[in-house]
């Protein structure tokens, strides 16, 4: 088990060693044959490009207005245009008699004609569809594909390409089939290796006892939901389960009815299987400049089904006067599911393979509490166990491999 969770760790230092390794990205100067040739990473919102020779230097601001276009190293190209006397980087799409051009930040169509840039209003795209096109074009492209009017890169490529044919111009249409991945949901396996970690709170002591650890492992599913910018929302649901062995704490009291006896209660050992519902706010770094390896970390609450529980506990009795005794062994499940909360963060790796395949790992930290566990009718003279309060913490690093819809 260690072995694993060590080859594990090792592939997500090395995927975040080469998370930093972005390719060498290609700046054109305006009205100049120069270029300059390293690490790009573009501010929209303060129009500069951030650029590196290599990993070591200093970052150099370059204004939207100095650039010609920026060819990344992903194979994009963006185009240096201007918008309302305003320098912007867009990604062409189509080039042509209409070219159709897009903001990657605000994701945002664009049509030039004539060198003018006519916006694609997503509220209002079947008013604007008519007025940049013609009515009588769009018409006959309905007639013709029997498409509704969608603001996406397929739709407005397709309808882009079907005016400059009309039109008998030359164009160039990029072959990427750009998709929005911030529009998608997606769903992967999900496995986990770590260490799972208890304390028990007897009801008679009030006293904690110290950590127990044990390995776990755990299978599941991994949903994730996109949402705003570097924002998305995911949910892992999974079953897990805990064994704890060679428990030490016990319990030393007298008991009423019983005169001269010296009571010795220990619950010894712990088993649990659960399911798990961990719900968190993933938050991924240079969401604007993603690459093939996007680093994140996550934060949320946890919830745990406890749907079924084996705790085996001893008693030892002794009378020292009469130097008798007597010693028993119970074992016992709760009678009802019971319920865990607690919370759940970390660090994550999104190592994407294509646009819509991902492979996933991270690393989970998790405290959670068990508010009280009572056992079962069995073994009710066992004061140890019979009401206790667990708290736990785990630590477990996981895989998944999902796909983007």
């Amino acid at each position: 088990m260690r072995d694993i969770i060590t080859t594990m760790l090792f592939i997500l230092v090395c995927l975040a060693a080469n998370a930093q390794d972005y390719g060498h990205d290609i700046i054109f100067f305006e009205n100049q044959k120069e270029s300059l040739q390293g690490y790009a990473d573009v501010d929209y919102k303060q129009g500069l490009v951030l650029f590196r020779k290599d990993k070591v230097s200093k970052k150099q601001k370059i204004s939207f207005n100095e650039i010609d276009s920026l060819k990344l190293s992903n194979g994009r190209t963006l185009t240096k245009k201007m918008l309302y006397g305003r320098a912007d980087l867009m990604l062409e799409l189509i080039k042509g008699k209409n070219s159709l051009l897009l903001n990657q930040d605000r994701f945002m169509f664009y049509i030039e004609q004539n060198d003018t840039l006519k916006i694609i209003n997503k509220k209002h795209i079947n008013l604007a569809l008519p007025v940049i096109f013609g009515r009588d074009l769009i018409d006959e492209f309905v007639s013709l594909y029997h498409i509704k009017p969608r603001y996406s890169a397929a739709y407005l490529k397709k309808l882009t390409t079907f005016s400059n044919k009309k039109s008998n111009t030359a164009q160039i249409v990029k072959k990427e089939n750009f998709k929005r991945r911030k529009q998608s949901f997606k769903v992967a396996p999900y496995f986990s290796l770590g260490i799972n970690s208890i304390a028990i709170k007897p009801h008679r002591t009030g006293i904690k006892s110290k950590f127990y650890d044990s390995q776990q492992s755990s299978v599941g599913l991994k949903f994730t939901q996109a949402g705003k910018n570097a924002i998305d929302f995911e949910m892992d649901i999974y079953q897990n389960a805990m064994s704890h062995l060679n428990l030490s704490d016990s319990l030393v009291f007298e008991m009423s009815g019983s005169p001269g006896y010296l009571f010795t209660s220990k619950l010894l050992r712990f088993n649990s299987k659960n399911i798990n519902l961990d719900g968190s706010v993933k938050y991924t770094f240079f969401y604007k400049f993603r690459r093939k390896v996007s680093p994140y970390l996550f934060i949320g609450p946890s919830f745990v089904i406890v749907y079924q529980n084996t705790l085996h506990g001893s008693l030892r009795s002794y009378h020292a006067k009469l130097q008798k005794g007597n010693y028993s062994e119970g074992t016992s499940g709760t009678e009802k599911p019971r319920f865990m909360v607690g919370g759940n963060g970390g660090l994550g790796l999104d190592y994407f393979i294509n646009s819509n395949i991902v492979v996933n790992v991270f690393l989970k930290y998790q405290p959670f509490i068990y508010p009280t566990v009572e056992s079962g009718s069995k073994v009710n003279h066992l004061p140890f166990f019979t009401r206790f309060n667990l708290s736990g913490r785990s630590t477990s690093i996981g895989l998944s491999l999902g796909y983007w819809f």
